[in-house]
């Protein structure tokens, strides 16, 4: 995820790009995904709504998020 930065993705946490939000969605409903599908959304770890799973580095576990 490296050299992807916010550029690409020009929003805040409140609206987030269309595939950040399916990404961020997926993994509330399951609880995680593969850190391979959070890729193409460098957003979701820049504002911290996806981190590490410190059990298994290949995951990412979501961080709640309020909505307005």
């Amino acid at each position: 995820m490296t050299g992807h930065g916010t550029d690409m993705h020009p929003h805040g946490a409140d609206r987030l790009c269309e595939a950040g939000d399916r990404v961020y969605s997926r993994a509330v409903r399951r609880g995680r995904v593969p850190r391979s599908d959070a890729e193409a959304v460098p957003c979701l770890v820049e504002l911290a709504l996806l981190h590490p799973n410190p059990d298994d580095v290949g995951w990412l576990v979501p961080t709640s998020r309020r909505r307005s």
